[in-house]
């Protein structure tokens, strides 16, 4: 069997020894796939957020309105940007795995992970995503039509799969089936989208679930602080019919109707204004602290990023993770580029570590003799399904609605 590492003295350890460093190895692996997790979802975070601001005055009170609308459509950016970084150690050792085999039968490794991992999402992270909320807490999905139609979608792909495998080209795929396979995703996001948006005549008349975003909760509020008449009556209604991805800020004409809660939001636009400038001294400072954080045992809970103070066990694991709480501290900062740095170098970082993954499931293969098929089914599926477990355990928590964390397991 070929060495890893130590060419010559590891060819001298016994099979035995060198099946449990191999499977030690593979196991600090999953580990910093689970540690990526939460440097992903920041980058995803702080992406989804991104927001073009406009002012205009309303014609029914003559109020100036001043609104932040996000550019990505939630459903959209759950469907692709969500559940790509999460199946990125998936389809990144499938890829692997078959620019290994280029020209000869195609390898286990790489369609055994996918397999095993279908089912590890639809059991085991189903089941966390339910028991993930707080006591007494909700989670409710926002718009069923979108689910419906996701559910749809998965279910087809396995019909897909059938079809090409054994029905039309039998243990064969022929390029123009990988064209079709492949061309069916944004037919997906499209479809999503247009059910998403309630265009008529494209989508399912379903009425949405009442749930509403804690943000839209919190503006609610500070429009009942600044109400001094019955207009601003007519300004709730329209802040509770519009939709989700939006945050309204009102501030009247006058100047004496402006109070010390409409400073804070004036407060609140140049504040995010001046973001979209970030600046090499705030860029220095935030890499600074990122490398702070790697190597400190400092905690933090929540979208609002809380301290806390570690447990036990959190205090044990820290040098254990150390490595790569330091190595991914050279992902660029969030506030860099709206994430979009982030984010590909975290997809870069899990592509490197399912690289390792593959070498390390080969020299196991060799040294116990068990099947790449077993493996890939049972150990690459849990190990690389990590991501996706933590991201939707993370979207189960903190996120308003179930509809994250329910179709990061179905877009898969």
């Amino acid at each position: 069997c070929p060495s890893l590492l130590l060419t010559q003295e590891e060819q001298r350890w016994r099979f035995g020894t060198r099946a449990f460093a191999y499977c030690l190895g593979l196991a600090y692996c999953f580990l910093g796939l689970a540690v990526i997790t939460r440097v992903y979802m920041r980058a995803l975070d702080s992406i989804v957020r991104h927001s073009r601001k406009s002012v205009h005055r309303d014609p029914i009170t003559g109020l100036r309105i001043f609104s932040e609308r996000r550019i990505w459509n939630p459903t959209v950016a759950d469907i692709t940007l969500l559940a790509l970084g999460t199946c990125a150690p998936q389809v990144s050792l499938a890829v692997i795995d078959a620019f290994q085999h280029i020209g000869q039968t195609s390898g286990k490794l790489g369609a055994g992970t996918l397999l095993g991992s279908t089912a590890f999402n639809l059991f085991l992270i189903l089941a966390v995503c339910v028991v993930a909320p707080k006591r007494f807490q909700t989670k409710s999905i926002r718009n069923v039509g979108v689910y419906i139609i996701e559910v749809v979608w998965s279910f087809w792909a396995y019909v897909w799969l059938f079809l090409i495998l054994e029905i039309w080209t039998p243990n064969e795929i022929t390029l123009w089936e990988a064209v079709l396979t492949v061309a069916q995703f944004p037919l997906l996001v499209l479809h999503a989208y247009v059910q998403d948006r309630n265009w008529k005549y494209l989508s399912i008349p379903l009425r949405e679930s009442d749930a509403i975003e804690s943000s839209d909760m919190n503006n609610l509020h500070e429009l009942a602080n600044v109400s001094r008449s019955s207009k601003f009556a007519a300004m709730r209604e329209l802040v509770a019919t519009r939709p989700h991805n939006f945050r309204l800020f009102f501030f009247s004409s006058r100047a004496e109707d402006v109070d010390t809660s409409s400073r804070d939001n004036f407060a609140f636009l140049r504040e995010g204004a001046e973001t979209e400038h970030f600046s090499w001294k705030a860029l220095g400072t935030a890499w600074k602290n990122q490398f702070y954080d790697a190597m400190t045992v400092s905690f933090f809970e929540g979208r609002g990023q809380r301290k806390r103070t570690p447990s036990t066990l959190q205090l044990l694991l820290h040098p254990i993770v150390s490595y790569w709480k330091v190595s991914f501290a050279f992902i660029p900062p969030v506030q860099l580029l709206h994430g979009w740095l982030a984010f590909l170098g975290s997809i870069c970082f899990i592509t490197w570590i399912s690289y390792v993954v593959v070498a390390l499931s080969n020299r196991i293969n060799c040294v116990t003799g068990i099947s790449s098929y077993v493996l890939a089914l049972t150990v690459l599926a849990a190990g690389t399904s990590l991501p996706n477990l933590m991201a939707s355990k993370i979207a189960a928590e903190e996120y308003d609605t179930a509809d994250s964390a329910i179709a990061n397991i179905n877009a898969r």
